[in-house]
């Protein structure tokens, strides 16, 4: 522990974290001497690990232990074989062998009475990180793979990474990224958005950090950096000391607020938090809520203690933590409930009953008549991407989209129909929320994603036969952008229109779509990755659905059709 004043005479500013050399480093420990101070295996990933590691050993926790191993570099000093034999006993594997006359890499913590850190990196041998056969196959067999940002400021790393990167990519794994560190992103913004941006499936950052990211001021806001980055990064975490965290995903953030706790240290807050969200998703919880909250516990228990690491009786109790199921607490202005559904809006529990029959029985039966070969009834429910199509006609017109939304990531289809029906009715942000009155109109689409293929080029596809899923790097703002149409999507407009969409126009339509507007040129659309696919369709209109109830309960929610609809709508 120092004071303010101990920093100001070594001409340190609070609160940041500054590279120094051998001879800085020497300056700085003899300036110690009579201070307090505690020798721990530390650094970003490594407290992030341990605490995973500890998570997932658990003797509270009835999952199977959770595998950490950490690649890294160390010299033979005594210092790198002491870090080695922390890490093992923290059930983290360390896979690199130690570099031969090296100095292994420490960092100085200063933390202030305020629970402030100011941190003096000496980089010794962790910017000779190699990649070699041995590690490229622990990866390709890994669920998940972290890169730790501090890596980005050597310029020979940057390959290795990108090399972990296409190894965990081809096996299917999650790739995490974290930012580390303001200035680190500064200097090095284009290689951070050259990974993050291709590969990353989730980003931690806390709040300085992901504005440096999105180029914003200090003025704009946590939640705005969470969501613009939440357009180019599956999940994004973003921490904001005691004012909360949030989590984004596809534009919008879910707000997790702070635990009530006592600030002793706060190095290793967001390592902790990171180490909560990732053992959420390593064991299969889907509510984003709940596992923010876990995170913002495990967090809580650090900065209330000194040292970075979350001890082992602590994380005994974490493992019990509900993550299972969805969970109460309304979500942030403007952001996600924690399932990936965008806003919700109020709607009469009464509507939203008769949606949820509406359509959706009879369509997933007339999927299991359809489907060859037919599920054995007592299967796993067959998966699959699906989206779920809402349209309106009335008095004979061409039926109008009133919400579409859906998933490319495999989902149960039977319990996804009712999930997106549900969800594109009440929650597609481009509309108002269906209405009981309007239901007599409506018909309703399940389209079935099937044959995913990668195109040569961004017209190596035929309008209406194929979907597409475009992904381009937006040359206005250097970030990754993405967007899809479904194959009916062009097909309508060719009927519409006569003449029709080409697919120039709708490349350009779906850029558009995406969020992109700059100027469209040939060499950026040649820029383009395009994803094709095809889908099967199964439509149901609002009068077969009462035929339906009417052969096989002769009523609707207790009330006689008439009609073809409810009296008293």
């Amino acid at each position: 522990m120092v004071d303010d004043k101990f920093l100001e005479r070594l001409g340190i500013e609070k609160g940041t974290r500054k590279v120094v050399n051998h001879e800085e480093r020497g300056r700085v420990l003899r300036a110690m001497d009579g201070c307090t101070y505690k020798a721990a295996a530390g650094g970003s990933l490594s407290n992030s690990l341990v605490a995973l590691a500890r998570l997932g050993s658990s003797r509270a926790s009835s999952y199977p232990e959770l595998r950490i191993a950490m690649a890294g570099s160390v010299g033979s000093d005594p210092l790198g074989s002491f870090y080695r034999q922390k890490l093992h006993r923290a059930n983290v594997q360390f896979l690199s062998k130690p570099v031969k006359d090296g100095t292994t890499g420490t960092v100085i913590v200063l933390t202030t009475p305020d629970a402030q850190r100011t941190m003096l990196a000496y980089q010794g041998t962790s910017s000779t990180l190699a990649y070699d056969s041995d590690l490229a196959e622990i990866v390709s067999k890994s669920n998940l793979l972290i890169v730790e940002g501090y890596l980005f400021e050597f310029s020979h790393t940057i390959e290795a990474i990108k090399q972990a990167c296409e190894d965990a990519k081809k096996n299917g794994a999650l790739i995490a990224v974290s930012a580390s560190d303001v200035s680190c992103i500064k200097r090095c913004h284009s290689d951070f958005w050259d990974i993050v941006g291709n590969y990353a499936d989730i980003l931690f950052a806390n709040a300085n950090e992901a504005r440096a990211f999105c180029e914003l001021t200090s003025e704009e806001s946590t939640v705005s950096a969470a969501r613009y980055l939440s357009h180019s990064i599956p999940l994004v975490s973003v921490t904001d000391g005691m004012h909360g965290s949030y989590i984004g995903v596809k534009g919008e953030a879910i707000y997790i607020p702070p635990p009530a706790c006592i600030p002793v240290d706060t190095c290793g807050a967001g390592d902790a938090y990171a180490s909560g969200i990732l053992y959420g998703i390593l064991r299969g919880a889907s509510d984003l809520k709940g596992i923010g909250l876990l995170a913002a516990q495990v967090a809580a228990v650090v900065v209330g203690q000194q040292g970075t690491r979350l001890r082992v009786k602590d994380a005994d109790r974490f493992p019990t933590y509900d993550i299972s199921s969805p969970s109460s607490p309304k979500s942030s202005t403007g952001g996600g409930d924690g399932n990936y559904r965008g806003p919700k809006r109020a709607v009469p529990p009464s509507l939203e009953d008769l949606l949820s029959d509406c359509l959706v029985l009879p369509l997933r039966l007339r999927f299991y008549i359809n489907a060859k070969p037919a599920p054995p009834s007592n299967s796993k429910m067959l998966e699959g991407p699906l989206f779920v199509t809402w349209k309106k006609a009335t008095n004979g017109s061409e039926p109008r989209l009133r919400g579409c939304i859906g998933t490319l990531e495999p989902r149960q289809i039977v319990s996804g129909f009712k999930d997106y029906a549900l969800t594109s009715a009440l929650r597609d942000r481009r509309f108002s929320p269906i209405q009981s009155k309007e239901l007599p109109y409506l018909e309703c689409t399940v389209s079935i994603l099937t044959e995913y293929e990668t195109a040569l080029n961004h017209l190596d596809w035929e309008v209406g036969k194929h979907g597409l899923i475009i992904e381009f790097t937006d040359p206005d703002y250097n970030v990754r952008r993405s967007g899809t149409y479904l194959p009916e999507v062009a097909a309508h407009e060719v009927l519409r229109y006569l003449a029709g969409w080409t697919q120039l126009e709708t490349i350009d339509s779906l850029m558009r779509k995406a969020g992109y507007n700059g100027t469209i040129t040939e060499s950026l659309r040649k820029k383009i990755r395009v994803t094709r696919y095809q889908s099967t369709l199964y439509t149901m209109h609002y009068g077969e659905y009462t035929a339906y109830v009417k052969k096989n309960r002769g009523e609707i929610n207790g009330a006689p059709i008439v009609n073809g609809f409810k009296p008293g709508q």
